[in-house]
């Protein structure tokens, strides 16, 4: 569970006997790598709820009731939480070897919106401020929950470029389809058109 919170570290005291993941046998080893590599996959989307936090003072972790103030049934519950807002409600990202995923969920006017914040690491001044961030960071998979059938065709529209089609996969049993090699950078506005119909997924 710590992983998934916003403070992550080992403590102890000088007089606490050694508790570094590796010397608690391989099993246990194992099991910290992946959360940890699991938190680190959310770094992206740890920024983003951060931002907003920072922007407009809603917790990072938060009680379901915060996100469905409108369901009572949420107010007695505290053994779950929420990081950010869920996806259910909007969006979420994941981040591994300089590239990004985006989950959506498609609601029901069949068009999502997906954002991310990011910065250059060292610049603590940049709030209010003008200028421009360049990085590597790139968008290869888009993943789209709840869509209920296949589409016949997607197409990635970038200003000022022809639409080029692209490769996806479609899950029936999981309503599931994931849109992929995108190789968008962060910083570009683009927008993927499903089918003929041209339901929109933009970032």
């Amino acid at each position: 569970a710590g992983a998934l919170q916003p403070f992550f570290r080992g403590h102890s005291a000088t007089v606490s006997p050694r508790r570094e993941p590796w010397l608690m046998g391989p099993h246990v080893t194992a099991a910290i790598r992946t959360a940890i590599q699991q938190r680190y996959c959310l770094l992206p989307y740890w920024y983003t709820v951060f931002h907003q936090a920072h922007n407009s003072a809603l917790p990072v972790l938060r009680p379901l009731w915060v996100e469905f103030p409108e369901d009572p049934n949420t107010f007695a519950v505290d053994n779950e939480y929420l990081i950010g807002t869920p996806v259910p409600e909007g969006r979420d990202c994941g981040y591994q070897d300089n590239e990004m995923r985006f989950l959506h969920r498609r609601p029901p006017a069949g068009v999502a919106v997906g954002d991310v914040y990011l910065d250059d690491g060292h610049t603590f001044s940049s709030s209010g401020g003008q200028g421009e961030f360049d990085c590597g960071h790139v968008i290869q998979t888009v993943i789209i929950l709840g869509r209920k059938s296949a589409p016949s065709s997607v197409t990635l529209h970038v200003a000022g470029r022809e639409g080029v089609a692209c490769l996806f996969h479609y899950e029936e049993a999981c309503a599931v389809l994931m849109v992929g090699n995108l190789d968008q950078p962060v910083g570009r506005d683009w927008e993927l058109h499903l089918d003929q119909q041209q339901q929109q997924q933009q970032q």
